[in-house]
């Protein structure tokens, strides 16, 4: 068994499984967070057209609520909460709502999107120390005082992802606690229960991050709130994928994966371990992932296609645990972190 945890995530060439997708969503309840726009909401178009119940979790409301009324009218299970993720108390109500609203009242995937809003492919950090310095802001009052660096990196890929990560496992507990109570009533009564079994069927998290944060040099000199974000976000994927072999207490017998996708250009380093072996087989786009939400003009879906279909091949498949992936529209990687 460890050898073969081992090589689910290792730089290897990986191959991906092809289960039935539509047994595999359909009628699950789906937590994306950052899931209003760019690859976030190709994503919740994708996961919503497989059958799933989504919950967008996402502070850009505007876009969100188009997302959310454009599949709801085409006869899709989504639903958008207005979260702002560095707030822990926003993310417990939405995931409240989010287990709610699933027909089994427990959530099978969390995708944590650390991609910034309206990101594109190639990812460019804006917290250089060297402009900081060259242009330092200020602070209104008399006299005007030194404003602080910008945080943003580390509220969306650190204090965000913790929060996120913690509710998710409280939520899989909890679930997991209501499914063996009832399944063992069941099992009284009448010996056994279909319902308590789909719930423990499927608990995964999956985080979405930039192609920069796993690449040698990908943020450039002088970056440090995304430095310091790229090196907690691996920190936290890598601790957490030993937590889940080691066993969760509370989880026992009900296993949770974890995998990442990271997203955007190549870039040209040999990479935080050596770099990567490429995925066999072509990534095409196949029809039942196809991006078509109303935020998304054509040529987005095209730069979103190869992520979705990556991402959506790492959820139907429930043998990859503790993969790392990096996508771009020239190729697919492995990456070991």
């Amino acid at each position: 068994m460890a050898e073969k945890e081992h090589e689910s995530h290792s730089n290897g060439t990986i191959r991906f499984e092809a289960p039935d997708a539509a047994s595999t969503l359909e009628g699950t309840g789906v937590l994306v967070t950052g899931g209003a726009t760019g690859v976030g909401a190709a994503m919740v178009t994708a996961l919503a057209n497989a059958g799933a119940y989504v919950t967008i979790a996402d502070s850009v409301a505007n876009e969100g609520q188009r997302l959310m009324l454009d599949l709801v009218n085409q006869n899709k299970h989504v639903q958008y909460l207005h979260t702002p993720l560095s707030s822990f108390r926003s993310q417990t109500e939405t995931f409240a709502h989010a287990s709610a609203f699933s027909p089994t009242g427990a959530l099978s995937l969390v995708i944590i999107n650390t991609l910034p809003p309206d990101s594109s492919p190639s990812f460019a950090p804006a917290d250089s120390l060297f402009d900081w310095l060259a242009n330092p802001p200020s602070v209104p009052g008399f006299p005007p005082t030194l404003g602080p660096p910008p945080t943003a990196p580390l509220d969306l890929s650190v204090t965000a992802v913790l929060y996120s990560v913690h509710l998710a496992f409280h939520h899989f507990k909890a679930a997991a606690a209501a499914a063996d109570g009832a399944g063992a009533k069941a099992g009284r009564e009448e010996g056994g229960s279909s319902a308590s079994a789909r719930v423990n069927a499927e608990r995964h998290i999956l985080f979405l991050a930039p192609r920069a944060y796993v690449d040698e040099g990908g943020l450039g000199p002088g970056v440090l709130a995304s430095g310091a974000a790229a090196a907690g976000l691996r920190a936290v994927f890598k601790d957490l994928r030993g937590v889940v072999q080691r066993g969760v207490p509370g989880l026992d017998g009900s296993g949770v994966r974890v995998n990442l996708v990271a997203v955007g250009e190549t870039v040209k380093s040999d990479g935080i371990n050596g770099g990567g072996a490429k995925v066999e087989g072509r990534m095409s786009a196949a029809k039942k992932v196809k991006v078509d939400g109303v935020l998304l003009e054509e040529e987005d879906e095209e730069k979103y296609v190869a992520c979705v279909d990556a991402v959506m091949r790492v959820v139907y498949d429930g043998n990859l645990q503790g993969c790392a992936l990096a996508v771009s529209n020239e190729s697919v990687q492995g990456v070991n972190i």
